[in-house]
């Protein structure tokens, strides 16, 4: 992915590869956030159907620790989830103050570069 942002990048001029690079990286978000929800939802059934399956067992408890659906099981990926989650929120924010910088911060980049192309014109 990496290598296709970096040829996009070399491909388009200054303002246009930032911004397409700012509406992957969204893009990407999208798509993270997308999968986690739904990795979430599969794992949450699958645990349920393993603990009903493992309740009908003579050893429930072995059961839930031979297929990882212990409390503990359970925990730790809630854990990694909530983790997950905070770096979505973080990124997201890093992607606002980026987007928020660059609307500021072209117009007067795109200022000095016509001025210099005007007087490298006369």
């Amino acid at each position: 992915m990496h290598r296709v942002i970096l040829a996009l990048s070399l491909l388009l001029p200054g303002c246009a590869s930032v911004d397409r690079g700012l509406g992957i990286a969204q893009g990407g978000m999208a798509a993270v956030d997308v999968g986690l929800d739904h990795a979430l939802e599969q794992y949450v059934s699958a645990v349920q159907r393993l603990r009903g399956h493992c309740q009908a067992q003579p050893d429930p408890d072995a059961c839930a620790l031979k297929w990882s659906v212990t409390d503990e099981d359970v925990a730790a990926v809630e854990v990694a989830a909530e983790l997950m989650g905070d770096g979505y929120d973080e990124t997201a924010e890093g992607l606002r103050k980026m987007q928020t910088a660059w609307q500021l911060l072209w117009p007067r980049m795109q200022r000095v570069i016509n001025a210099a192309n005007t007087v490298s014109r006369t």
